[in-house]
């Protein structure tokens, strides 16, 4: 059965968002904890989130989660591919294919993430409705070989320049394709998410309903108040 890692870049600037997007409320967590804990609960190991802006501060929210951690200390100068380039090669001598993906895609689902690692190709690209999305796949000899691209259009411009064929799969899964780079995404997504039944911003798992409330009404806490400051401040 082939191994099968995970890199997450984490280490932006959120400057769009004017927040710092891991740490941001999902469902009965974070954004980041939430996607990290998701892929390990999908079978994914290991695990390795690229920090670079606030690192201290999110690799000690991630503590537990069975995460590893790698800084990009250029986080200002360099760009996304850079950062997956260090994450492959961190982890691809103990992987036989790395999923890639950034830290702000936290709808993606788990049977998403077992639909993608069933398929045995050179790249995978999940697609919904046409558009390509995340978690993309590859054979850790063709992450290896990505790493050497020197052009300027990241991992999309190494994938298409590469030569290896890309092998879409179509999920029933918008997540994939939902990234949140402002606020007015971020609160599109909190509001979808509790009409796809998955809470607000939490879910509503059984049996733990007065914790929930509880928790829901921080998580709201922390919504209402980070997006009134920002009104103050703004107006």
């Amino acid at each position: 059965m082939a191994k099968i890692g995970a890199v997450i870049v984490a280490a932006g600037l959120s400057s769009r968002m004017e927040a710092f997007k891991p740490l941001l409320p999902f469902e009965d967590s974070t954004i980041s904890k939430h996607i990290v804990e998701l892929l390990i609960q999908s079978g994914i190991d290991p695990v390795l989130v690229v920090t670079g802006y606030r690192g201290d501060e999110l690799e000690a929210h991630l503590a537990n989660t069975g995460a590893r951690f790698l800084r990009n200390e250029k986080y200002r100068e360099t760009q996304m591919f850079d950062s997956i380039k260090m994450g492959i090669e961190a982890i691809a001598d103990e992987c036989d294919r790395i999923m890639l993906m950034p830290v702000d895609t936290p709808a993606i689902t788990s049977k998403t993430f077992r639909q993608v690692a069933a398929v045995d190709a050179d790249m995978v690209r999940t697609t919904y409705g046409g558009e390509p999305g995340h978690p993309i796949m590859l054979k850790v000899d063709v992450a290896r070989a990505l790493c050497c691209y020197t052009g300027d259009r990241g991992l999309r411009g190494a994938m298409e320049s590469s030569g290896y064929t890309i092998t879409n799969v179509n999920v029933h899964d918008c997540g994939v394709n939902w990234d949140v780079d402002t606020k007015e995404q971020y609160q599109a997504l909190i509001g979808w998410n509790y009409r796809r039944w998955r809470g607000y911003p939490i879910h509503p798992h059984a049996g733990t309903r007065l914790n929930v409330q509880r928790r829901s009404r921080m998580c709201l806490r922390t919504i209402i108040s980070w997006f009134g400051s920002r009104k103050r401040i703004e107006g």
